[in-house]
């Protein structure tokens, strides 16, 4: 008879304790308050690092000889401006155009 007490008190005591926890799981929020603040400061363009406006200046024009073709480059400056939301990275790059000219016409 002292068995069966016990092991029925062990059994509702391990019920219990899973209901708890199952409670628990299902109350409780996923995500940390670190994250949600997180999340809060990227949807914010008020707060991101971009900038107001990207300006693209064309630097100037080349002709060159590329494996027997002759090759226009164009050079242009990526300028970033301002404060805003607009991701901008300043840089120089390089447009290549090439053309159906031989070099011995250039």
């Amino acid at each position: 008879m002292k068995k069966k007490i016990l092991s029925a008190a062990f059994a509702v005591a391990i019920m219990t304790v899973a209901g708890y926890n199952m409670y628990v799981n299902q109350t409780k929020n996923g995500m940390s308050e670190l994250a949600l603040a997180n999340i809060e400061a990227l949807a914010d363009p008020e707060s991101s690092n971009g900038v107001k406006t990207v300006s693209i200046t064309e630097l100037g024009t080349d002709e060159d000889c590329v494996e027997g073709w002759v090759h226009k480059f164009h050079y242009f400056q990526i300028s970033c401006l301002g404060e805003g939301n607009i991701p901008c990275t300043p840089s120089i790059f390089t447009k290549v155009e090439e053309t159906t000219v031989p070099c011995a016409d250039m």
